[in-house]
């Protein structure tokens, strides 16, 4: 179970000195992308579509990894720091989220000016549950006239048949307008958590992650300072 380890035994293919030098440059040598941080497998290289590989032995800087292994992509060998990279996102952030304010904004006052339309699905509701309840009345008198002799079995059951479809008619009716109401202050109420979203949105000082992850689906690095950005398409908008 236990190994018996004798030093030296094999001649090394290094020696002892460039073995722990190697090492040293090693671990000085830090490349690794860690997804923690906030553009952590999005920043994409537009030619082969990889994730870029972030480079933090100084400043934090993002390059292809492709173009050292191959070159049928096309792959560039420019690279981006991540400071500049936050800059131009941040930027875009901002413009991006002004521009989807002034679509909820228009949307929002448009859902506010229906409120007339509101009271009048609420009493159009009102007013059929109760001529429904003057329908079912209706029936149990004709009943009574039925059971006094005082109408035939036939006229009874005709009369019944046609008074359960205007039922019918009408409960289908106030199902869709029950419907148009809900959807009329939900869309509401989610209009209105939007607007205060981007309006936030609009003035943000720093990315993070949770940002990143709402708006961005990936960056497409085309050079140091050209950057594509291809939206989640958040808050209803096309990606």
């Amino acid at each position: 179970e236990d190994w018996i380890v004798v030093p030296n035994m094999h001649e090394a293919l290094v020696s002892e000195e460039d073995f722990k030098l190697a090492q040293k440059v090693l671990q000085k040598k830090k490349y690794h992308d860690n997804p923690a941080h906030i553009f952590g497998n999005k920043v994409k290289c537009p030619a082969c579509g990889h994730a870029m590989i972030r480079y933090t032995r100084t400043n934090p800087t993002f390059k292809c990894g492709t173009a050292k292994m191959t070159d049928n992509y096309g792959c560039k060998s420019h690279t981006i720091l991540q400071r500049d990279l936050e800059k131009i996102v941040l930027a875009a952030v901002r413009t991006y989220a002004a521009v989807l304010l002034d679509a909820e904004e228009v949307k929002l006052a448009k859902l506010q000016k229906s409120k007339l339309s509101q009271k009048g699905l609420e009493g159009k509701i009102a007013a059929e549950q109760k001529s429904i309840e003057l329908l079912e009345a209706s029936i149990t008198k004709s009943f009574t006239s039925f059971a006094s002799g005082k109408m035939t079995k036939d006229a009874f059951l005709q009369k019944k048949a046609s008074i359960n479809d205007t039922i019918e008619r009408k409960r289908a009716g106030i199902e869709k307008c029950k419907e148009q109401l809900r959807e009329l202050t939900t869309g509401r109420a989610e209009t209105e958590g939007n607007v205060v979203e981007l309006r936030r949105l609009c003035e943000l000082e720093a990315l993070d992650r949770e940002v990143v992850d709402l708006l961005i689906d990936r960056l497409l690095v085309h050079g140091a300072q050209e950057v594509e950005i291809v939206w989640c398409g958040a808050f209803g908008a096309a990606e």
